[in-house]
């Protein structure tokens, strides 16, 4: 799942050891008029509903139980990501999700809809399918179960209780227009708590930084899910020129486009239009989605998640 990056939201209920039992009251949310706006410009409410959990700010106080939830992603086009983490006593349970757009608005009528694209990239790994409105919603299957206490822990240490407003932190140099958000809701005994950073990497303050370790954290269970379906190991040849990039799978002749992860396969310093590198590559990823092709003379093009191998061009590595 390392697609996934950056707009969270989470909720926490905080009860000491000896407490009493106070009536089930639903606190007021310091801020009522902000809990509309969430990730796709939806409500969380809407997205809480379609993995079936009740959204925070209704929830009653229950003496003994705290709650964290978490979600994550960047931009219309995007899935988002949600975790919950739930404690009870000394036990954490937790609960993986994404969730998108079925139809993307920006696409034309003709295209292939968002809903598809992502169902695409994340086939198998979803538990069900929930078409709750305009949203479209996966709760995730897991390989093993995540230690959802050590995540919880980790948290905790970190500080995610006590994470300023970024209006608090000092505005990075750098001017972003788009990238991830994150948003934080908090539910104690106290009350109701809920605020947001947008691309928290940008800020170089400590504070920032701390934001950005605690996205880690949260992430970290997603390394439970199993790969998609359409998932697999590629092994080749790399021809590498300004503009192209192509690959030729060990065993065959037949060129398809590539789209690397990272900047590892290089043309040398100062190459005009006739260089070109060969390289041996190992990647992790998968094909493109039939009908994308983005106009380019390939039969398939492979799309990597994460490059395992760039090394010079040697025929004996095939």
């Amino acid at each position: 799942m390392s697609r996934f990056v950056a707009i969270a939201v989470m909720g926490l209920i905080f009860s000491g050891a000896c407490v009493s039992s106070p009536p089930a009251v639903r606190p007021l949310s310091p801020f009522p008029h902000d809990s509309s706006s969430g990730p796709l410009g939806s409500t969380l409410d809407s997205a809480a509903h379609a993995f079936g959990v009740t959204p925070l700010t209704d929830l009653l106080f229950e003496p003994g139980v705290e709650e964290i939830r978490y979600w994550s992603g960047g931009g219309i086009t995007a899935e988002q990501s949600f975790v919950r983490l739930v404690r009870t006593g000394n036990r954490v349970d937790g609960m993986l999700g994404l969730y998108w757009r079925p139809a993307n608005p920006y696409h034309h009528p003709g295209d292939i809809t968002q809903g598809a694209m992502v169902r695409y990239f994340h086939a198998g790994t979803c538990r069900s399918l929930v078409d709750y409105g305009n949203i479209e919603a996966c709760p995730l299957r897991f390989r093993h179960r995540p230690d959802w206490r050590a995540i919880w822990d980790t948290l905790i240490a970190l500080g995610v209780t006590s994470l300023p407003e970024q209006s608090s932190i000092p505005r990075p140099k750098l001017l972003i227009f788009d990238g991830g958000a994150m948003t934080v809701e908090l539910r104690t005994r106290d009350g109701y708590r809920r605020y947001s950073f947008s691309n928290p990497e940008a800020y170089a303050d400590s504070q920032g930084q701390r934001v950005v370790r605690i996205a880690r954290v949260f992430r970290r269970a997603y390394e439970a899910v199993p790969p998609s379906d359409n998932e697999r190991r590629f092994r080749g040849r790399l021809d590498l020129s300004l503009g192209k990039s192509e690959f030729t799978a060990c065993g065959s002749h037949v060129i398809w486009g590539i789209q690397l992860a990272s900047n590892l396969a290089k043309l040398p310093s100062g190459a005009d239009s006739s260089a070109h590198a060969l390289y041996y590559i190992e990647v992790r990823g998968q094909l493109a989605m039939p009908g994308m092709r983005w106009g380019l003379p390939y039969p398939e093009i492979v799309q990597s998640f994460e490059d395992l191998v760039v090394i010079p061009w040697q025929a004996k590595h095939c």
